[in-house]
C-alpha cells in the first residue's frame, strides 16, 4: 500500500508463455497459525480504492528476489451508489476493525476447547484416583459447565444446530457476522456499529470468564495430586 506494508503474496506460475495472474484485493489472513489450518485459504478483509505497487518475485531455498521493476497503479470505486455512505479509508476500517474480532474470537473458541479438553482429563484423573474428593469433582464438573456456557455465547449451540433449531439467543458469532458489512461499499450503518458493539462486549465477557477459569485450574490439579489422582500430560 501506500505506505509500504504489504497486502498480499500472490502465487504466479513460472511455466513458459505469457502468464497471468490477478489479485482480488482481499489482503492477507492474520487469524493465527496452527498445525491445524497451515492449508487454509483464509484471506483477510478487502483493499479499499487508492495507489498500490506491485513487483515480481522468484522465491528459491526461501530466498525472494525481485525480478521485475515496481509498478504503480490505482484501484478506482466501481460506479457510484445512488445513496451517499461511507468514505472509502472509512469502509475498509470498519472491515479490518470486524475481520480482527473475528480472529481474536477463533483464537478464544481455540482456548475453550483446550480448557475444556484438560477438565474432561481432570475428571478421568479423579475417576482413577485412589481417595475421593466430592467438593473436587463439584468443582470441576462446574468448571466444564462454565466453558460449555461460554462455548454457546460466542457460537451457539452445536446441538441445536445439528436439528436446524435455532438458539433461544444470538450469539456473539451471530452479531459479529452482521456487523460484517462485507458485501457492501457504503459503509456501516448505525445497525452495523451496534451489532459490533455487542459483539466486543460478548468477547470481552467471555474472555474475562475464561480467565478466571484458567486461573482456577492449577489449584485443582494441586488438589487432585492430592488424592493421588494420575498425572495429566498438557
Amino acid at each position: 500500500d501506500k505506505n509500504g506494508n504489504i497486502l498480499r503474496k500472490v502465487k504466479a506460475k513460472n511455466s513458459k508463455g505469457l502468464q497471468r495472474v490477478s489479485w482480488n484485493y482481499r489482503t492477507e489472513s492474520t487469524s493465527t497459525i496452527s498445525t491445524n489450518n497451515l492449508n487454509s485459504r483464509r484471506t483477510g478483509y478487502m483493499a479499499g480504492p487508492g495507489t498500490y505497487t506491485a513487483e515480481l518475485f522468484k522465491k528459491v531455498d526461501g530466498e525472494y528476489t525481485s525480478i521485475s521493476n515496481k509498478i504503480s497503479f490505482k484501484v478506482e470505486p466501481f460506479g457510484k451508489g445512488s445513496l451517499p455512505g461511507s468514505s472509502p479509508d472509512a469502509v475498509v476500517a470498519h472491515w479490518k476493525k470486524v475481520t480482527d474480532l473475528m480472529s481474536k474470537a477463533s483464537d478464544l473458541n481455540a482456548e475453550f476447547s483446550d480448557t475444556k479438553k484438560t477438565i474432561e482429563a481432570m475428571l478421568v484423573a479423579y475417576d482413577k484416583a485412589p481417595k475421593t474428593n466430592p467438593d473436587l469433582r463439584k468443582q470441576l464438573l462446574d468448571m466444564r459447565t462454565k466453558v460449555l456456557n461460554m462455548e454457546i455465547e460466542m457460537r451457539g449451540s452445536s446441538t441445536r444446530g445439528q436439528v436446524g433449531a435455532n438458539d433461544d439467543y444470538p450469539s456473539m458469532g451471530n452479531y459479529l457476522w452482521k456487523s460484517g458489512n462485507m458485501s457492501s461499499t457504503y459503509g456501516p450503518t448505525e445497525a452495523h456499529l451496534q451489532w459490533y458493539g455487542i459483539a466486543e462486549q460478548m468477547y470481552e465477557q467471555n474472555l474475562s470468564k475464561h480467565q478466571e477459569v484458567a486461573n482456577a485450574l492449577p489449584a485443582l490439579e494441586k488438589a487432585l495430586e492430592q488424592i493421588g489422582a494420575p498425572l495429566i500430560r498438557k
